[in-house]
């Protein structure tokens, strides 16, 4: 008995994405959400469900200190294709709107959570999105996508493909009448290909009565031997679909199922696991009628053909099971939700709770629609909030009456300056930072209110319908205040270096290429302090004084605000945690990239480094630091000459140390050498 049995919300909100099932869990990695940034190259994002206790996470990003020059963990990206084999996932093909499509085999370590890169051979397939990946064996079989000319069933992406014994069943996906180039006029061919994997030929499969409707960004997956196809899009009928049909490889037949229960609305690009009798289907894409509001262009890297103004793409967070033998207790609780039966007599364990309080659950839904008909938005925007959107909103407007209700009082007259410049010249977007109040709950867990980076400006709203109505609409980035604080903003504008106690570069993250231009062989053995603005050496260097005299490794001293200078000679700003790592014979420095708001921010709450000690006192500290880190460093041959000669008791530091860390800012080594004239700081 085929039926929907579960349906949840909440999870990653994620199109064109790609997932596996690994044992009851199933692996989600990437995808396109409107609204987010994909210019930007950051670290893929890796989702998982847990089938048991239908709960989600996400992993943590993966810090890779590799040696090599390939980048061991592939960027955010769509498109793409993954594959189980073994304990690994296996992640190819995919486009970023910034590097475009990539034909770089990527590697999933499902047990430690790390990336690698295989080394390949042979003739490596051409870049492509929107291709289908499928296994036997040890051997992945790729075919179809965008940028791709192939043989038989060519010029068709966003297609399936599923193997079945020895074969590979591919099903509709999207063509085109004059070949591999995109005219406008596109084919979606209903009929099943199938690909012979012991003959490396293409067979001829006769034609059948009852046909299923072309499409394109579907579902397939096989159970006891059928293929099954779900959803999709044909952009030639303007239709999305959510229809369930089931092919018979022996009989070679179509026919349509209509599971029990209900089950997910029309969609297309949605991801499709089975994990035993059980198939998960989560997230996706469908057309809503365009609220003049939110309108999200980037969906697919090719124009979307057959769709009018008049729609806008509605991207889903939700998650279905589809159960092909649902035990007796499942359907049990199921009646009893269904019907609304009395449950004081049965056993605990199969007692419903969502049942059983019914009637408390219908008193919330109509509070949270209540509470809904409060906020300031269209009819269609309120049905897209979750129940905690809702509450979110609604908590966020008991504040008070304006953002400035919320806002640290000493950054109001900043803010409402920027807003006035935003509102003086529609389309200009401005960038402030304040700490802003928060809930009583949050507070107490985290300490304190959160700062928060705000970048917006004000757009002209198609609802209500009046001309005259302004709305402020920004993105707002909370400020991380540790290395650990992982939930107060995005890790991936962060990089992490090891330095020995001089701070000389030994080891650094690939993703330094993302944030400064340098590659890692440009940065080893180059000291810290060649990069940094001449004004911000004292400071860094109070840091460094503090963590290269701790005893032995500890948590970090504080943190910095520096300026460093970019291979492209411009200056970044960066939030600098240091600590000693490796029994205190290196440090590690944990480095986020900052707005220059972000950084005028924090500077003004930063408590200004003392000026480093004078005369003998500075030698002192000199010559304690060159003596430890001579001690952790094995000595080097020294050329023949005269021995050194004393410190003046009087003498500057400088004199002593050389180049290092207490080096006057003009003399600092910057790694570019720049023209007569132009301007440092």
């Amino acid at each position: 008995m085929l039926r929907w049995a579960v349906h949840l919300e909440g999870g990653p909100r994620r199109v064109n994405h790609a997932a596996v099932a690994v044992g009851h869990k199933v692996y989600s990695f990437g995808g396109y959400c409107s609204g987010e940034d994909y210019e930007t190259l950051r670290q893929i994002d890796v989702h998982v469900f847990n089938a048991v206790s239908l709960r989600w996470i996400k992993l943590p990003p993966v810090w890779t200190n590799s040696r090599d020059h390939v980048r061991e963990v592939p960027y955010m990206r769509y498109g793409h294709s993954a594959v189980l084999i073994d304990d690994t996932v296996y992640i190819w093909g995919g486009r970023n709107d910034t590097e475009g499509t990539c034909n770089v085999l990527y590697a999933f370590d499902v047990n430690t959570h790390k990336w690698f890169t295989p080394k390949v051979s042979g003739m490596v397939p051409g870049a492509r999105d929107g291709h289908s990946a499928c296994v036997l064996a040890k051997s992945m079989f790729i075919f179809g996508g965008y940028e791709q000319l192939g043989t038989p069933a060519r010029w068709r992406d966003f297609h399936s493909a599923t193997m079945i014994g020895t074969k590979m069943y591919v099903f509709g996906g999207r063509a085109d009448r004059f070949g591999p180039f995109h005219s406008n006029n596109e084919i979606y061919c209903n009929r099943i290909k199938v690909f012979d994997t012991e003959t490396n030929s293409w067979l001829d499969s006769p034609s059948t009565p009852v046909l299923p409707e072309g499409r394109r960004s579907h579902s397939a997956f096989s159970y006891n031997g059928e293929l099954y196809v779900f959803g999709g899009y044909n952009a030639r009928l303007n239709r999305h679909f959510h229809d369930l049909w089931k092919f018979n490889p022996v009989s070679l037949s179509w026919r349509k199922i209509e599971p029990k229960g209900k089950g997910p609305c029309p969609r297309r690009r949605q991801c499709c696991c089975r994990v035993g009798d059980k198939i998960i289907l989560f997230g996706g894409t469908r057309l809503i009628p365009n609220t003049g509001m939110f309108v999200n262009t980037s969906v697919s890297p090719s124009p979307e053909e057959g769709m009018g103004d008049e729609f806008d793409l509605m991207d889903h967070s939700d998650l279905y099971i589809l159960d092909f033998s649902p035990s007796l207790k499942t359907l049990c609780k199921l009646a009893v939700i269904q019907y609304s039966l009395d449950q004081s007599c049965l056993p605990h364990d199969i007692r419903s709770t969502k049942s059983a309080s019914k009637a408390r659950r219908d008193q919330i839904n109509a509070e949270l629609q209540a509470l809904r008909s409060l906020l300031p938005i269209s009819i269609e925007e309120k049905e897209r909030l979750s129940y905690l959107h809702t509450m979110a909103l609604v908590e966020l407007l008991a504040q008070g009456d304006t953002v400035f209700d919320i806002l640290d009082g000493r950054a109001c007259e900043d803010v409402y300056k920027k807003l006035l410049l935003a509102w003086e010249e529609p389309g200009r977007e401005v960038t402030f930072v304040s700490e802003m109040c928060t809930s009583k709950a949050f507070r107490l867990q985290h300490g304190g209110n959160r700062v928060v980076t705000v970048c917006g400006r004000f757009v002209t709203l198609s609802w209500p319908p009046s001309p005259s109505t302004t709305a402020f609409l920004a993105l707002c980035t909370p400020v991380m205040q540790s290395p650990a604080d992982g939930k107060a903003g995005s890790q991936d504008d962060i990089f992490q270096s090891t330095h020995i106690l001089d701070m000389t570069f030994i080891d650094v993250t690939e993703s330094v290429t993302y944030h400064l231009g340098y590659r890692r062989e440009e940065l080893v053995g180059q000291s810290w302090y060649s990069l940094l603005h001449p004004e911000d050496a004292d400071l860094a260097a109070a840091q460094h004084r503090a963590v290269a005299f701790e005893a032995g490794a500890g948590p970090a001293a504080g943190a910095a605000v520096l300026r460093v200078l970019r291979r492209d000679r411009a200056w970044a700003w960066l939030r600098v945690w240091a600590r000693r790592d490796g029994g205190g014979r290196c440090i590690t420095c944990t480095c986020r990239c900052l707005r220059e708001e972000e950084a005028a921010h924090l500077r003004a709450k930063q408590r200004r480094a003392t000026a480093p000690p004078a005369g003998p006192e500075l030698g002192r500290v000199a010559a304690q630091l060159r003596a430890l880190a001579d001690s952790l460093s094995p000595p080097a041959a020294a050329p023949p000459g005269p021995p050194p000669r004393p410190l003046p008791e009087e003498a500057d530091a400088s004199d002593y140390l050389g180049n290092s860390l207490l080096d006057s800012p003009q003399f600092l080594c910057f790694p570019f050498e720049l023209e007569r004239g132009q301007k440092i700081g």
